[in-house]
């Protein structure tokens, strides 16, 4: 199961790669066309993909701080928690009253 997942996970990954690269393409080449004034598609279609490409970017960045945040989390609840875990029968002392 886990290997399948990372398989899906690097075909998507590639797939993303190869849309926005495509995309960039695109741009690239249609970058000095002939505009035909107020409706063009070109232009609509290059307006569209920077506002996917800059999508794709907030949405990277937000998984990455919640990445790091998450991780951060754990790391000091584990710190934590190891500190605190002790009693009396882990430190073996006697209770002699």
């Amino acid at each position: 199961m886990k290997g399948s997942r990372r398989i899906i996970a690097v075909i998507l990954a590639i797939a993303v790669a190869l849309a926005v690269s495509a995309a960039f393409m695109f741009v690239a080449m249609e970058a000095d066309h002939d505009c035909c004034g107020h409706d063009c598609p070109v232009c609509a279609v290059i307006a569209f993909i920077g506002r996917v490409v800059r999508a794709l970017v907030v949405s990277a960045v937000t998984v990455l701080i919640c990445g790091i945040s998450l991780h951060l989390t754990l790391r000091v609840k584990c710190t934590v928690s190891d500190s605190k875990g002790e009693t009396p029968v882990t430190m073996k002392t006697r209770l002699l009253n």
